[in-house]
């Protein structure tokens, strides 16, 4: 007991000081960073204007790597619309912009179609507008800003898509239903490379299609989500497809946060590797909430007890001439089991099981991609991906009165037919 008294209070003490600091830096100035490319093939756009709507006087060009930095004199949200001649303008709406954190985006536009003598630019969003190029229809584009102020999202990606057309999920878990289909047959997509359920718990018999994601929107940047009309790089889909990237960590300075939450807590790290040559890296650790809880014994489960953790990290070194190298990686581990339950709380043999799961999903991969003269864009990705799932399942051998109640245990255990 006072090894949970001591865990107790140092969560109180870290709790309190993390409040403390927010409330310090609250009003504290912050910086809008970025980077604006071609939405075809990704060539940095130089010269690319950046401005926030709502404090007229600020804004800023993009250099020769389209990067751009704005200084923002006070915390709010902001509407920033970006333009470039011979390119439709952007706009992305309500961008957060408050503590002691860079607010990193990364926007695309996409090469007007028409050419006139004289126009009127009327900055716009398109949600129909896909981060894929190629992908034309059937896709929508999910803003990883929408994601961190959806209600009951958890700053869970998966969990903003059940509020699109044709979409469905429950509230208990991260199961996506698209047009009636199972969520088996969702399709989830990391930089490129098909992988497994990033759910926690996703295959374990007793926690249905899942709980949580794995990632989220600290780490993931603008994504696609597609429920039909799927191209050919999307092969053996049979629902929906989840295209998620992974955004690149700040190149200029270094940046630390940790955050508390229902589902857990996370740090997150990221920051420049070389400044001179613009690389970065980020890095997001979670540990569930669920295994603080059972160990302060704040709820009860009713027997059954879970615990998981889950790591993310994405290293990015751009070169002038070569291209884009970048090495990503996620991982998690998840374990269930069932404790023995007192003889007066068990009514039937379904009662008296003893289950016990384990869930390792990792993801190691490294791209490159490179343009060529404006028009042709070259990606090769090269990962691994593993899962491995295994469940024990038995029951415990019980006694029973001549009205088959259950009087106690056996002593011998029984493997489950499942």
């Amino acid at each position: 007991m006072n090894i949970y008294k001591s865990f107790f209070h140092r969560l109180v003490i870290l709790f309190v000081v993390m409040v403390g600091l927010l409330m310090s830096q609250s009003a504290v100035a912050q910086t809008l960073k970025g980077r604006v490319t071609d939405a075809i093939t990704g060539e940095a756009l130089i010269g690319a204007a950046v401005k926030v709507a709502e404090l007229p006087g600020e804004g800023g060009v993009t250099n020769m790597d389209g990067e751009f930095s704005i200084f923002i004199s006070r915390s709010g949200r902001y509407t920033i619309e970006t333009s470039y001649i011979g390119y439709e303008p952007s706009v992305l709406k309500e961008v957060l912009v408050a503590g002691v954190k860079d607010v990193m985006l990364d926007i695309t536009l996409r090469e007007s179609r028409f050419e006139l003598e004289e126009v009127v630019i009327k900055p716009r969003v398109s949600k129909e507008a896909t981060m894929n190029p190629i992908a034309l229809v059937g896709g929508m584009m999910l803003s990883m800003e929408e994601a961190s102020r959806y209600a009951g999202g958890y700053n869970d990606p998966t969990r903003l898509v059940t509020a699109f057309a044709g979409v469905a999920g429950q509230g208990d878990s991260n199961g996506i239903s698209v047009h009636g289909n199972a969520p088996q047959f969702m399709q989830y997509r990391l930089e490129g490379v098909e992988i497994f359920s990033p759910n926690h718990f996703a295959d374990l018999y007793s926690a249905g299609f899942g709980m949580v994601s794995s990632l989220n929107s600290n780490v993931i940047t603008n994504s696609d989500f597609f429920v039909s009309t799927f191209n050919s790089s999307y092969n053996n889909a049979l629902s929906g497809v989840f295209d998620m990237k992974m955004r690149a960590g700040n190149n200029s300075k270094y940046e630390n946060g940790v955050q508390v939450g229902s589902v857990g807590i996370e740090w997150t790290s990221e920051g420049p590797i070389s400044k001179e040559h613009n690389s970065s890296f980020i890095f997001n650790y979670r540990y569930g909430f669920s295994t603080i809880a059972r160990k302060l014994k704040l709820i009860d489960t009713y027997g059954s007890q879970y615990d998981f953790q889950d790591f993310s990290l994405k290293l990015n070194f751009p070169t002038k001439k070569a291209g884009t190298f970048s090495f990503f990686a996620l991982g998690f581990i998840d374990k269930s089991w069932d404790v023995e339950l007192d003889i007066e709380d068990i009514h039937s043999i379904y009662d008296a099981s003893d289950q016990e799961g384990h869930l390792y999903n990792a993801l190691v991969g490294a791209s490159h991609k490179i343009y060529f003269d404006n028009k042709w864009t070259w990606r090769s990705t090269v990962a691994y991906n593993m899962q491995h799932n295994k469940v024990d399942m038995e029951y415990w051998g019980l006694t029973f009165d001549d009205n088959y109640k259950p009087t106690g245990f056996e002593g011998k255990d029984y493997p489950s037919a499942i």
